[in-house]
């Protein structure tokens, strides 16, 4: 009985952190078919045509860091489940968490 309760507890945990990633995944690709899909500039203006895709990519760049340090707080609080599997599982998840809480300082 205690098998079958861990094996249903993993398969929840697995399937809702699936389900969390293809939400982000998702919301990624609406994003970035978004900015792709801006009315094109006609040939002629290069100058203003590259001045306002290098503003395209800071804004991205400007919000790259609030976005990682989202995702590492939700990754932390993959943690908590974690740790109903085992003690050292939720601290490795808990490691990751940290490792993306760094890229996110870091962000150029």
């Amino acid at each position: 009985y205690c098998l079958i309760h861990f094996y249903k507890r993993f398969l929840y945990c697995y399937l809702i952190k699936m389900l969390k990633q293809m939400i982000l995944l998702t919301c990624l690709c609406l994003y970035a078919s978004m900015v792709y899909s801006l009315p094109q500039l006609e040939v002629g203006e290069d100058e203003f045509a590259a001045s306002e895709h290098a503003e395209t990519v800071g804004n991205i760049l400007k919000k790259l860091p609030s976005i990682l340090k989202k995702t590492a707080a939700w990754i932390n609080g993959l943690g908590d489940i974690g740790d109903e599997v085992h003690p050292e599982v939720g601290d490795a998840i808990r490691s990751g968490a940290t490792a993306v809480e760094d890229a996110a300082d870091n962000v150029p």
